[in-house]
């Protein structure tokens, strides 16, 4: 404990960073994020010699409070950290964690002046910081760290490195700007359709239309909008994303068919009650599935479900309209059973003589 430290760090510090122990006083000032007291903290203890001494035997503290320095974003604190003497801190320590730290946060010119400190010297080969700063540059949309990361000499790091991951990261966040970085990257780019098409499917499940309108017009290997039996428009329909509905079945080349898998779309968008989505595959142009397919099927799950507006959609269509006792009455007799007061009125006003057996 030191204890000539407390006055010095109570001074600069309000009272919820008082304590006997400077690098903890440090580390609560990142957490509520006072970064002028930080700066204040830094530069006394950088300037106490019983602090000094304290250090010299436990230099983990020193790497921590860089690390946390890094992860808070704050450049000035991380330059005084690596002036301290003695012993000053590595840009690369703790196996790379303050780089990562840096690209994890965005900071460009954080991450510059890691890499280029006197007398660190990053890992070369790359560690497994670099493959994971650029995974986690690519998933938060960091671009200036992401071009930063694939220039950087000493690094050598492919934008295709482990199996295309970054693009992965990029278009499942919805990153835009990083995907058509790294599509169009000079050397080692990554394919639009690696991993059997993961990206696209990945950017339809969360919504990102950008990102497949960037995928689909990649210059080079971009994926089919109809790929894998039509799986990206699938998972589109099933978590209600319109405007990649929409944009699939619309794509100039190979696009998705409204009537894929003999209505499978109406079956999913019923189950699920997105009516939208079913109005939107009715009534596209080409290729739009019956309302009627497989003897009604969609009416009968969306009775099974109580979906009254799907219902009622479904029997009033303009064409191919489902019958009301469709596959032997099942409809009705489904929605009796779940007890769909409203459903089996709706299918009762549009058909007369059902017999129940």
């Amino acid at each position: 404990m030191i204890s000539v430290t407390v006055a010095a760090v109570s001074q600069c510090c309000p009272e919820k960073f008082r304590t006997n122990y400077p690098e903890e006083a440090l580390l609560r000032a990142f957490k509520f994020r006072v970064r002028k007291d930080v700066v204040k903290i830094v530069e006394h203890m950088i300037q106490h010699p019983d602090y000094q001494a304290h250090i010299a035997s436990d230099t983990l503290a020193l790497q921590n409070a860089l690390l946390q320095a890094a992860l808070a974003g704050h450049l000035e604190v991380v330059r005084l950290l690596l002036c301290w003497t003695p012993n000053a801190p590595q840009a690369d320590c703790l196996d790379g964690a303050v780089l990562l730290a840096a690209c994890k946060v965005g900071q460009v010119e954080m991450l510059r002046t890691l890499l280029t400190w006197p007398g660190s010297s990053p890992q070369r080969p790359p560690g497994t910081w670099c493959w994971q700063g650029l995974m986690a540059a690519s998933g938060n949309g960091h671009v200036g760290v992401v071009k930063m990361l694939l220039t950087w000499p000493d690094l050598h790091l492919p934008a295709n490195c482990l199996n295309c991951e970054a693009l992965v990261a990029a278009s499942r966040n919805g990153h835009v700007g990083v995907v058509q970085t790294l599509l169009s990257w000079p050397v080692h780019a990554p394919r639009a359709d690696c991993r059997k098409n993961e990206c696209l499917i990945s950017a339809a499940r969360y919504g990102h239309a950008d990102v497949v309108a960037a995928l689909l017009g990649s210059s080079q290997h971009a994926p089919r909008a109809d790929c894998r039996n039509n799986l990206a428009l699938d998972i589109a329909i099933r978590y209600r994303r319109d405007s990649v509905v929409k944009m699939l079945l619309g794509w100039p080349e190979n696009a998705a068919r409204a009537d894929y898998y003999d209505g499978e779309g109406l079956m999913v968008a019923a189950n699920y009650g997105h009516t939208e989505v079913m109005r939107t595959l009715l009534s596209w142009p080409r290729h739009a599935p019956r309302a009627d397919v497989n003897d009604g099927e969609a009416l009968v799950v969306a009775a099974q479900k109580g979906r009254v507006d799907m219902v009622r959609m479904l029997l009033e269509w303009p064409v191919h309209a489902p019958k009301a006792d469709c596959s032997e009455g099942e409809a009705l007799m489904i929605a009796l059973e779940n007890c769909h007061v409203e459903v089996v009125r709706i299918l009762m006003s549009h058909q007369e003589g059902i017999v129940f057996t």
